[in-house]
């Protein structure tokens, strides 16, 4: 048996929507052979992009979490609602905006890339589905974190629409771009 608990809290803060990038591409080690094979030496394995762009994004959570909790004399607690866009082939919902942290971060521990088709990059609609989100905040800040190493390859809005969108609604789009370029 589940029961649900619903807690309210007045809040200040960002409305933040992280959109990460799980198309195959991501699977790539940035180290050079010499490198991968230093680490296996020593009975470690090389994180892959994605799992670099999760430990990262992990971090990011942990750090709005402690802001979050740290008592402050204003009346609302200066809290950021994050919810998260999953794409490769296709773009998803992961979860809306939240302040349970913890969840958020248990559901980043748990993603692994062939939980979806990574046969594309739909960063357009990534970032639609992210503008949607937003749209209808009421934050004074909103705010997109497109998390990808590549180029568009699929979907059927091309990132500079899911760019306008977001521009139309006041919503700031951060790329942040993993991995470089080469063997």
């Amino acid at each position: 048996p589940q029961s649900a608990e619903r807690e309210e809290r007045r809040v200040e803060g960002i409305d933040i929507y992280l959109v990460l990038d799980m198309s195959g591409s991501m699977q790539a080690i940035d180290l050079n052979l010499a490198q991968v094979q230093h680490l296996q030496n020593q009975g470690k394995t090389p994180s892959n992009r994605f799992e670099n762009a999760v430990s990262v994004l992990s971090d990011f959570v942990v750090s709005r979490r402690d802001r979050c909790n740290q008592p402050g004399d204003e009346l609302a607690a200066r809290c950021d609602r994050i919810g998260m866009v999953i794409f490769g082939k296709n773009a998803f919902l992961e979860f809306p905006l939240t302040l349970d942290y913890g969840t958020i971060l248990n559901l980043l521990r748990q993603r692994k890339l062939e939980d979806i088709d990574g046969s594309g990059t739909a960063i357009g609609n990534a970032l639609g589905r992210a503008v949607a989100g937003l749209r209808h905040s009421g934050a004074e800040s909103k705010v997109i974190v497109l998390i990808t190493d590549g180029d568009r390859r699929g979907g059927d809005i091309s990132p500079a629409q899911g760019a306008s969108m977001a521009q139309h609604f006041g919503i700031n789009v951060f790329p942040i771009l993993v991995g470089r370029e080469g063997p």
